[in-house]
């Protein structure tokens, strides 16, 4: 039973692909025309001054890190950094609870 638990835990913690929108491309293109960054999933235009949820990207920028993983190893993530991800997709993807990082404002 431990094993189970484990290995369930152990899954959550990995690299998984980004579970991009449909519409990324070209509401991320759009993004970019605004001068704004867009949401790593859906990517619709993010408010630098109201990013409150990052995560962290690996290099080949199609997966996540989870926190776990960027924290054991920063040269995994850090050719692209943190990401912000737009509240809407933060509600509307539990799953990715462990690979998104609150952003503290100063």
């Amino acid at each position: 039973m431990i094993d189970m638990i484990e290995k369930k835990q152990a899954r959550r913690d990995e690299m998984i692909e980004i579970p991009r929108h449909k519409r990324y491309d070209e509401w991320s293109t759009n993004s970019y025309k605004l001068g704004k960054f867009p949401c790593v999933i859906c990517g619709k235009s993010v408010n630098i001054d109201l990013i409150k949820h990052r995560v962290y990207m690996a290099n080949d920028g199609e997966h996540l890190l989870s926190i776990k993983e960027a924290m054991q190893d920063p040269q995994a993530w850090e050719e692209l950094g943190q990401w912000p991800i737009g509240p809407d997709c933060v509600r509307m993807h539990p799953e990715l609870k462990s690979y998104i990082v609150q952003v503290e404002k100063k």
